[in-house]
């Protein structure tokens, strides 16, 4: 952390918290007034405002134990996964506050014009019970659901499965199966025993490709050591493949020297290698099975508010016109932006990079992150004009040591000629 963002960063946290925390306790006192005695109350007003002291100060204090390191302590750790569980459930007592808030301004005006039959001064009502109390319990359950997500779900693989018809696919690929991870950070894993979990269900997959979409690392390449040998263990019949995300450029630490960043990203790239992954680097390769090729190309990290090197030209330069081309590019944004439109038809782009917030809500009918308010498609499948893309919603995790309703992802993905 360095520049501005030093000054701002806790600043914003500690108004955010303030804030919060003054319109969270309207509801608490309205709960507690109506069901416990003035004495307990007061205890409570007491033991609320000083759990806000202590968390302030303990981000505080988390935040100072980070200075100059490179790796998070166990105390920012505690602090920031306990604010992001406290603020999410402040955030969600908060549209029931609000919406009562509506109703109280709502009928204080209409009493104020006469029209509830004879003039009052305008006044807001006092809260209800019912709504104060509605919102409690969803703030109980998503305290719940963060504890459930931080010491659980974080490594609750899913599988995701997708079959897509492809245009033009060559008669030898079609049930070709490739498997699709993202968003490794393997600086976020306190040991090895929670990833090899995942590693043995994409070794179970039996696929005929791993392809990895970025982000291997937090900011060293000395994260990723330690993993070398599991990663060398898979050894799928077509072999791996993998890109650079925005981490991986080491842009979130400060440097000691001039060119000390592009050695960390030679020997991130080398690491890559030792564990078996060719790294395309603006660059492509055949895929040949039985006669028949389709062409997998990887593009460096490309975003629309990150780092931008990739080169879809370069990548793609020297392919026969018609071939079918997999495109790996970390961030979903580079689709949107010149992939889907390039003049060159690439059939499927796999990224990552969104996490899927690593916070929201999906089911078969209905999915909401916070990361919508970013990305317009920031998980799944999309298709345009006989194009794809598919967003993985990552392996591991970064910020917030936890998942909370967007499981870490391990994408199996089929590909079938288009009847």
């Amino acid at each position: 952390m360095k520049g501005p963002f030093v000054v701002v960063f806790p600043l914003f946290f500690i108004a955010i918290t303030l804030i919060s925390d003054l319109y969270t306790w309207q509801g608490i006192r309205t709960v507690s007034g109506f069901f416990l005695p003035d004495a307990a109350h007061r205890w409570l007003k007491i033991s609320y405002w000083s759990f806000t002291v202590i968390m302030l100060l303990g981000l505080f204090a988390g935040y100072l134990s980070i200075a100059g390191k490179e790796t998070y302590t166990l105390l920012f750790r505690v602090f920031v996964n306990a604010f992001f569980a406290y603020l999410a459930a402040k955030m969600f007592f908060g549209v029931f506050l609000l919406a009562e808030d509506l109703y109280r301004l709502v009928l204080a005006s209409f009493r104020a014009t006469g029209l509830f039959g004879g003039y009052h001064s305008f006044a807001l009502p006092a809260r209800h019970i019912a709504f104060s109390m509605s919102g409690f319990v969803v703030f109980v359950m998503i305290i719940g659901l963060f504890v459930h997500g931080i010491f659980y779900n974080r490594h609750n693989y899913k599988v995701h499965r997708v079959s897509l018809s492809i245009e033009n696919l060559p008669p030898a690929f079609d049930g070709f199966r490739m498997v699709q991870i993202s968003d490794f950070h393997a600086g976020s894993f306190h040991g090895l025993r929670e990833a090899r979990k995942g590693f043995g269900i994409i070794k179970s997959l039996d696929a005929d490709l791993l392809v990895f979409t970025g982000d291997m690392v937090n900011n060293r390449a000395a994260e990723m050591e330690k993993f070398v040998d599991d990663f060398r263990s898979i050894q799928p019949p077509m072999g791996k493949f993998s890109i650079l995300g925005n981490h991986d450029y080491g842009d979130y630490i400060p440097w000691k020297y001039a060119g000390e960043e592009a050695v960390n990203r030679s020997r991130l790239i080398e690491l890559e290698q030792q564990a078996g992954f060719g790294v395309l680097i603006n660059a492509h390769v055949p895929l040949v099975r039985n006669g028949d090729t389709i062409y997998l190309a990887g593009v460096e990290n490309w975003g629309n508010n990150f780092v931008r090197k990739g080169d879809l030209r370069k990548a793609l330069e020297g392919i026969p016109v018609g071939e079918t081309i997999i495109l790996l590019s970390h961030d979903p944004s580079h689709w949107d932006k010149e992939v889907k439109s390039y003049h060159t038809p690439v059939a499927l782009t796999l990224s990552g990079h969104t996490h899927g917030f690593q916070f929201g809500f999906e089911t078969p009918w209905f999915k909401w992150s916070p990361v919508a308010l970013m990305y317009r498609e920031w998980s799944g499948l999309s298709e345009e004009n006989g194009l794809y893309r598919y967003i993985n919603r990552g392996f591991g995790f970064i910020g917030l040591e936890g998942r909370v309703g967007i499981r870490p992802e391990i994408t199996l993905i089929e590909l079938k000629r288009a009847k």
